[in-house]
């Protein structure tokens, strides 16, 4: 790369200009060579160039200014970075030289499922499996380099990583733990903090916090009765799935159910019940069974937080069979006798509590009706045998 300078005074300034490296290293020495005209000038004492990044130099606030002040780099508000102040921008906060980094604050730590139980949602909730929600909500949260949420669980620290979503909110997955809490649904209470490099203040925010991590068993699904569970398809018809500790910290939002490559949408999870609504025709178990003519019946699966999956049976769709010409035939005559009897029980009712005379003339209407009744039915035989 050339570049073209000026002797002024004894010294020798170059134009600026911009440099670029594609190493994954933090600085390079470039080798330097002054001509004067078309003859180069000696360069006794190895003169070279370095060439560097601020944000590959150091990654966190106190690390960037504590480099030397030659390299001009500071800590950028607004990006988040190590940078120089042509770089970060102009009237943004930019921290260098005697300045101090200013420590993130967490305000507060809270479980984002709903709660149905004796603990409210300021207490971060998780299950020995993981992958429960943890919101944190604070300051400067952004000033912490790859942050991490840990539980500390008989003397063994568990964490995992959290992601900051800005200054003010942290979002964390809680880690798998190895621990055995036993048949209940009452909670072990446990240590957890925060590695929030470079910044050690967060350690132990149970008692900072006074909030405990609520360990909580993990949920467990049963298998359907007779392995295969029929579903009429009906508008108002839904999948109930038993099971027991399904919301004790996971909610709709964190479970999936599957039917083969199908979806059931989650609409309620209670202590001991899932209901979702499944697909309305029965869906293929795999994707190219369609293709094979396979006639397989789709597998139910539930899938908690991508952390835990239960394989629960079958799903058989039943459609119901259409009425028999027999079955019909059945019916009419059987509404036909119904009537006959309750008209002879009214007629034997009336005939003892009236007058002769009007009683003759009831009898002669309730003959009429029935000798009505009996021809259709007749016809209706007729015609119902005739489509057999």
């Amino acid at each position: 790369m050339n570049v073209i300078g000026k002797l002024e005074n004894g010294v020798i300034s170059c134009n600026p200009k911009r440099f670029n490296y594609s190493s994954n290293v933090s600085n390079i020495n470039s080798s330097l060579a002054v001509f004067w005209g078309n003859r180069p000038l000696d360069n006794p004492n190895n003169v070279h160039v370095n060439i560097y990044r601020c944000w590959d130099l150091h990654d966190s606030c106190e690390r960037c200014l504590s480099l030397d002040e030659k390299y001009g780099c500071g800590w950028c508000e607004r990006s988040n970075n190590c940078e120089t102040s042509q770089q970060c921008g102009p009237d943004v906060v930019w921290y260098h030289g005697s300045h101090k980094c200013i420590d993130p604050v967490i305000e507060c730590v809270s479980s984002v499922s709903t709660d149905n139980h004796d603990y409210p949602n300021s207490y971060p909730k998780g299950t020995p499996a993981g992958g429960a929600n943890i919101v944190v909500v604070g300051k400067r949260l952004d000033h912490a380099k790859t942050p991490r949420l840990y539980v500390l669980y008989n003397g063994t620290r568990y964490s995992n990583t959290c992601e900051v979503q800005s200054s003010n909110l942290m979002k964390c997955k809680t880690p798998t733990i190895k621990a055995t809490i036993g048949n209940t649904t009452i909670p072990q209470h446990v240590e957890y903090g925060f590695d929030m490099n470079p910044f050690p203040g967060f350690q132990n925010m149970s008692k900072q916090l006074n909030n405990s991590f609520l360990l909580y068993n993990d949920p467990i699904y049963y298998n359907f009765f007779d392995e295969i569970k029929i579903y009429s398809g009906h508008d108002d018809d839904y999948l109930t799935i038993n099971g027991k500790y399904l919301n004790l910290v996971f909610d709709e939002r964190d479970v999936q159910v599957r039917i083969g490559i199908g979806v059931c949408n989650v609409s309620s999870i209670s202590n001991t019940q899932l209901t979702c609504k499944p697909p309305v025709k029965q869906p293929p178990n795999r994707l190219n069974d369609n293709q094979k003519g396979t006639t397989e019946l789709p597998n139910v699966t539930v899938i908690v937080a991508n952390t835990l999956m239960f394989y629960v049976g079958k799903m058989n769709y039943s459609q119901p069979e259409p009425q028999g010409k027999g079955d019909s035939v059945f019916k009419t005559a059987l509404c036909a006798s119904i009537f006959i009897c309750i008209s002879v029980a009214i007629l034997i009712s009336y005939v003892c509590c009236t007058s002769t005379e009007k009683a003759k003339k009831v009898q002669k209407n309730l003959q009429r009706q029935m000798d009505i009744l009996e021809v259709r039915v007749a016809a209706e035989y007729k015609k119902e045998f005739a489509e057999l």
